[in-house]
């Protein structure tokens, strides 16, 4: 079965999704190929990125529900990327998860982290808040007791 035909027939979405359009912006072809599995596994649209430059063009044919964003990428860091997310208006209300194992890593004003290792219930609580109010989204993505 191709790859097109495997992503389609694959999970039925989550009710109440609000993030159906995500860009992974990492260096590590696996860590952007796991995560696109299990985004498409939901029902959700990815735009994959190796680093900061071409996510920045992507942005120019296709903007994304949410970013998630690694830090440490050569060419482009993702604290350079997210600086000149922020010079644009409108790309500057993207909301940008950054996948950190470090959380004192964060750039300024990013709305989220993802903790490494990530596990799937976190990362549909993630999808499921994409739009709400900056505190329910970080009580949201709290790690189950």
């Amino acid at each position: 079965m191709a790859r097109e035909d495997a992503t389609t027939t694959r999970g039925s979405g989550i009710a109440g999704l609000r993030a159906t359009k995500v860009m992974l912006v990492d260096d590590d072809d696996e860590i952007r190929d796991v995560l696109e599995d299990i985004l498409k596994d939901e029902g959700v649209e990815v735009i994959q990125a190796r680093g900061g430059s071409e996510a920045l063009a992507l942005l120019k044919m296709a903007v994304p529900d949410l970013i998630i964003l690694d830090l440490m990428m050569p060419e482009m860091n993702g604290w350079t990327f997210y600086s000149i997310l922020q010079q644009d208006p409108a790309l500057a209300k993207i909301p940008v998860v950054v996948l950190s194992a470090a959380s004192h890593l964060l750039p300024e004003g990013s709305v989220m982290q993802l903790q490494k290792p990530i596990d799937l219930p976190t990362l549909v609580r993630l999808l499921e808040t994409v739009g709400q109010p900056q505190s329910a989204r970080r009580m949201s993505l709290r790690p189950p007791p």
